[in-house]
């Protein structure tokens, strides 16, 4: 299924609307199949009840199974901050290998660091080492704390820097979902340090492309826009990227009216033409002014004014 080249609304909902339709119907065929072959394996191969109760036993401890992950392949951390460890997975006999150094960069939401490695039979790590590239390192992302919570992507692009640098000053990055963005903000900020760059569903542009992601992206922002961020961003008490305007005079006056409630907002839009943003906090006279971002506290309302 194509995602449609244009950034309408229509266009991507009708998109959207024919990809679910496949989905679904994909789903039910391999359901089908699926009930087939059970029933099949029912009739051709007859249990006990006994064997068929040590299979629904064998499935249901295999669900409940909540053991913390582990490393399958050897490691050493050679360096640790308290959101992150390095690890070296070069295995003594490569050490002395004449292969440029490869620093993989495993997801952050959802996953453990561990699933690059996930089983001995199913490893990122394992196929990288197979394909001489034997000098190996990952960065394993640690759980966030109290003490982490002024932990910004600054820090750990400093992180990826002192981990590139420990491993001789220039490496192979392998950025996988967050840390595929990452590996692609630290190869633009530091190209000298980067031999190469492979990215693996790296959430860069979510407009890009032809996909489904894409196409979920410009239904939402154009129904939307960022409104739902922003009162997520309110709720949690965070700073918000942006804010979603709309317009409350007549469209030649060329002016827009933002009302927000974070406790700590800013707009980080800059205008195509010149423009002028002035915030003014309830109860007080003075506002603040910048070029391109303006901070307003709670109760706020932010004015822009294109010229």
């Amino acid at each position: 299924m194509t995602a449609p080249t244009s950034t309408g609304i229509g266009d991507a909902l009708r998109h959207l609307a024919a990809y679910n339709a496949t989905a679904a119907a994909r789903t039910t065929v391999e359901l089908t199949r699926s009930a087939g072959n059970l029933w099949l394996d029912a009739v051709t191969r007859p249990r006990t009840p006994l064997a068929n109760l040590a299979r629904g036993a064998l499935w249901w401890s295999t669900m409940a199974d909540r053991r913390e992950p582990r490393w399958h392949r050897d490691n050493t951390i050679t360096l640790s901050t308290p959101f992150a460890h390095l690890r070296d997975f070069t295995a003594p006999a490569d050490v002395d290998d004449d292969v440029v150094p490869t620093l993989v960069l495993p997801p952050q939401a959802g996953h453990s660091s561990h699933v690059i490695d996930f089983s001995p039979r199913q490893s990122q790590l394992a196929v990288l080492a197979a394909a001489g590239l034997t000098k190996l390192y990952a960065l394993e992302w640690r759980a966030a704390t109290t003490a982490t919570r002024d932990v910004g992507v600054t820090d750990y692009l400093d992180l990826i820097d002192r981990s590139v640098r420990r491993m001789g000053g220039r490496a192979n990055l392998v950025g996988d979902c967050q840390g595929g963005w990452l590996a692609a903000i630290y190869a633009a900020l530091h190209p000298e340090r980067v031999h190469t760059l492979t990215l693996a569903g790296a959430p860069i542009d979510f407009h890009a492309g032809e996909s489904v992601i894409a196409s979920s992206t410009r239904a939402m922002t154009g129904a939307l826009g960022l409104a739902p961020t922003a009162r997520w961003c309110a709720w949690a008490g965070a700073t918000c990227p942006a804010v979603r305007c709309s317009p409350t005079s007549s469209r030649s006056s060329r002016s827009r009216r933002c009302r927000g409630s974070c406790s700590s907002w800013r707009t980080s839009t800059t205008p195509r033409t010149s423009s002028a943003t002035a915030c003014s906090r309830t109860g007080s006279s003075t506002p603040r002014t910048s070029p391109a971002r303006s901070t307003c506290g709670s109760s706020s309302t932010c004015s822009t004014a294109t010229s």
